[in-house]
């Protein structure tokens, strides 16, 4: 296998801006989001992209479609790139989730493999699903460069199967709205080229963690 694939997070929302945890809410682009993407799009000109996938979820959607139109690139939209659901907490910042339920809040840093967050969706739902996606599309775009535009969730998924990092380790790794991580893949092994990177945004790097 040969292939080279553009991690993208979504552009920033304004629940993103706020800190609350989106999921599977479909929430839009902010109108700061929209010029975040612009400015990506801008920037993959380089890239030689052949292809775009992104999760359904508009957000996703948006960003890609941006991205896409500066590319001359359709988009494709799969629904087993979403978020995971956050059920009950969806709109909720953290704090406000920690008010509600401390023990499972907890749990999402010291046993992520079994979180699930109330009415939600499980980790291993999530990373079965994602993986199964990610494997999918890499088998139809052998030897190709493609960006793959989503969520923190299922990015860190792909980012730590790819590379051998552990469910413990997803809590260091931080993507940013509208950032670029680049893997590599040659035969077996995947190789890091950039991670998180937002040096198109021409600044400081935009906060807001939870998707």
């Amino acid at each position: 296998m040969k292939a080279k694939v553009w991690l993208i997070r979504h552009a920033e929302t304004d629940w993103t801006a706020s800190g609350r945890m989106q999921g599977q809410t479909d929430v839009s682009l902010s109108a700061n989001g929209c010029r975040q993407a612009r400015l990506l799009a801008g920037h993959l000109r380089w890239a030689g992209l052949r292809a775009i996938y992104c999760s359904d979820l508009q957000r996703a959607q948006q960003t890609a479609a941006i991205i896409g139109q500066e590319l001359g690139l359709a988009p494709r939209p799969r629904s087993d790139l979403r978020e995971r659901s956050y059920g009950a907490w969806e709109g909720l910042t953290v704090e406000e989730a920690k008010a509600q339920r401390p023990d499972v809040v907890a749990q999402w840093s010291d046993d992520f493999d079994n979180f699930r967050p109330p009415e939600g969706e499980g980790t291993l739902a999530l990373r079965g699903r994602v993986l199964r996606a990610f494997k999918d599309i890499l088998a139809d775009n052998e030897g190709g460069r493609i960006a793959l535009v989503g969520h923190t969730g299922p990015l860190k998924e792909i980012l730590c199967e790819a590379l051998g990092i552990p469910a413990a380790g997803r809590g260091r790794i931080q993507l940013a709205p509208t950032s670029a991580t680049v893997l590599r893949f040659d035969g077996e092994r995947a190789y890091l080229e950039l991670l998180n990177d937002t040096c198109h945004l021409g600044g400081a790097v935009p906060e807001g963690e939870v998707d």
